[in-house]
């Protein structure tokens, strides 16, 4: 039985993703065996699920004569206040820098 690393992993199911093609075939193309195969995909959504689930709660942030709404973001002991209007994308990079979640 062939061990794979965890690169070899990561890459084949990287190559699978962009070929498009059903998971049965690349197996094939690539002498993989498909349970095999499928053991990767199932605990790379695992490890996946327990990276994107943040809880989001809004709250009022006091300003002098004004109160402007935030969203609260916690996980892994991190606690980020993102004020309303903060651009999306900086948001977005932010996660991936910080690898809370996989956002897309």
């Amino acid at each position: 039985m062939k061990r794979y690393t965890k690169k070899e992993k990561k890459d084949y199911l990287d190559q699978w993703r962009q070929s498009e093609k059903p998971g049965r075939q690349f197996c094939d193309e690539n002498g993989i065996k498909p349970s095999t195969f499928y053991s990767w995909l199932k605990s790379e959504k695992k490890q996946q699920s327990s990276k994107t689930f943040i809880q989001v709660k809004p709250q009022a942030i006091p300003d002098v004569g004004n109160s402007t709404q935030c969203i609260i973001l916690e996980k892994k002991g991190w606690r980020l206040s993102i004020p309303r209007g903060f651009d999306q994308e900086d948001i977005t990079s932010l996660f991936h820098i910080l690898g809370l979640a996989d956002v897309h």
